[in-house]
């Protein structure tokens, strides 16, 4: 029994001893690397346990507030375009800030942690919520810094998707808008 005992103690001391050690293994960066779930072992299942309290942790010391999803440009083309889609008999629905990772998918892990967290500020799905259109609006704020290769990225993959993009710009006319949004529905429904 006090055999027992005495290996629980050290394996207790063991594991805090490798926690007080890699305490800092987040130093740096904002969200760690999550270790390879293919290895066998203590130290890997550790250092996941230590991320998912390191996360805890971060979220229990911040202040959050809520913040409005869209921008009043935003919005208001939100407000044009859903008008726009809700008048379609073919059930389709309209949503703001979509993240392409639930949209889209890849064989390829490297290639969907490139799109993963990217969004498209609007999308059209169909009445089984398959994605049908996306519409990026580029507002007044929206050319800064690497906008222009995140809009290629999202490009890229929406294409590859087959899932046709009509972006709009900050001076648009909602004529044109609206007119190139329903040749594109034609053009999926045809």
């Amino acid at each position: 029994m006090i055999l027992v005992a005495f290996v629980a103690l050290l394996f207790v001391f063991w594991v805090f001893k490798g926690l007080k050690h890699d305490r800092n293994w987040n130093s740096g960066r904002r969200y760690p690397a999550l270790p390879k779930y293919q290895r066998s072992g203590i130290n890997s299942e550790l250092k996941l346990n230590e991320r998912k309290l390191d996360d805890i942790q971060y979220v229990l010391s911040a202040k959050f507030q809520r913040r409005r999803l869209l921008n009043f440009e935003e919005y208001e083309l939100f407000q044009r375009l859903e008008n726009l889609v809700s008048r379609n008999t073919e059930g389709l629905r309209l949503f703001a800030q979509v993240s392409l990772g639930e949209i889209l998918e890849s064989s390829d892990p490297a290639a969907f942690s490139r799109i993963n967290s990217k969004r498209c500020d609007f999308l059209v799905v169909d009445k089984n919520c398959n994605p049908v259109i996306a519409i990026e609006y580029h507002g007044r704020g929206h050319f800064q810094a690497d906008s222009a290769h995140r809009d290629e990225v999202k490009r890229l993959a929406l294409r590859k998707a087959s899932i046709p993009t009509v972006e709009v710009l900050f001076d648009y006319e909602w004529i044109d808008v609206q007119s190139e949004l329903i040749k594109e529905l034609g053009n999926v429904f045809s």
